[in-house]
């Protein structure tokens, strides 16, 4: 870890904390009174030499603090500041939403707020972007699609998970024991993939070729081994309810469309052109975050989640 002194608290930042709290409060006290508490340096026996940015001990140890002190659950003291926009992008419709991911991530990461969890949902989740995210210290978290043939669709027979796949001697064992005969770098539709087959391998005298394949020999189509291992690790993890307790936080993004269509109309623009579009959507950005730090300063707890008309037929059934 390469600690970093504590940056003193910004000045606008200060005269905020005293409108909220104009008799101060427990850890604007703290402060006033003790000053720097911790240091990064305090912290370095705890963290390796080498990593990708992370939160600063610093502030993780105060919050930490603070919750006990406040008695406060995890889920608590998560929910004890506002969630607020930190970032807009604006692009023109038929730009693919997954492609803005990395340029998010590294927009936060240049304003120094690159975040260590980054919830998407499943249209995000592709091989690439979660090496990419990984790379900048970012962990991608969202489901992973099923994709691939009949097998993994139906949930039935010999998907590619049942594969042994070993990169180094650039094979596949299949669940029967038999190992693949050709192994081929291709490019598919722009992106680096690998071909393995089972080519004279004895499939068709295989008794378990109808759980595996209808044609002649099975074959699989594989993602570079770093994109491949990432793959699988996230299919196993997200049949967890550790991951699915982790996941759940992401319907707060939803909850965030939701309010900016309903209160701000941000299904419509009121502008023609990029540049005033983009100028609108941060205007629009910054009254959802007025509104939160409002709700935040007089304690208005969150909106239930809304009931759609069909489940709300199901409950009265």
């Amino acid at each position: 870890m390469r600690p970093l002194p504590s940056p003193p608290v910004p000045v606008a930042t200060a005269a905020l904390a005293r409108a909220v709290f104009p008799v101060g409060c427990l850890a604007m006290r703290l402060r006033d009174e003790l000053g720097v508490v911790f240091t990064n340096a305090d912290f370095t026996g705890a963290y390796p030499r080498q990593g990708g940015p992370a939160l600063s001990p610093v502030t993780l140890a105060l919050v930490s603090v603070l919750q006990y002190a406040e008695r406060l659950t995890d889920r608590q003291a998560v929910h004890a500041a506002p969630h607020l926009i930190m970032h807009v992008v604006t692009t023109t419709a038929p730009t693919d939403d997954a492609a803005q991911t990395l340029r998010v991530e590294h927009d936060l990461i240049s304003a120094g707020r690159g975040p260590a969890e980054h919830l998407v949902d499943a249209g995000y989740m592709g091989a690439e972007l979660i090496v990419e995210a990984a790379h900048l210290g970012i962990d991608l978290v969202g489901p992973v699609p099923i994709v691939g043939g009949r097998q993994e669709r139906e949930g039935r027979g010999y998907g590619l998970g049942d594969f042994t796949i070993d990169f180094d001697a650039h094979t596949a064992t299949c669940p029967q024991g038999k190992t693949s005969t050709r192994w081929i770098d291709t490019i598919i539709d722009g992106h680096p993939r690998i071909h393995v087959d089972f080519y004279n391998a004895g499939c068709p005298a295989c008794p378990a070729k109808p759980d595996c394949t209808k044609a002649r020999y099975r074959g699989l189509t594989l993602h570079p081994r770093e994109q491949h291992e990432a793959l699988q690790q996230r299919r196993r993890e997200q049949d967890t309810d550790t991951w699915r307790k982790r996941y759940a936080t992401r319907a707060g993004v939803e909850g965030t469309i939701a309010q900016a269509v309903h209160a701000c109309d941000a299904r419509r623009s009121r502008y023609k052109g990029l540049p005033k579009v983009r100028l609108e959507h941060i205007l629009l950005a910054t009254a959802i975050n007025l509104i939160r730090l409002d709700a935040w300063w007089t304690g208005t707890p969150l909106g239930p989640t809304r009931t759609s008309h069909y489940a709300r037929l199901e409950l009265a059934a």
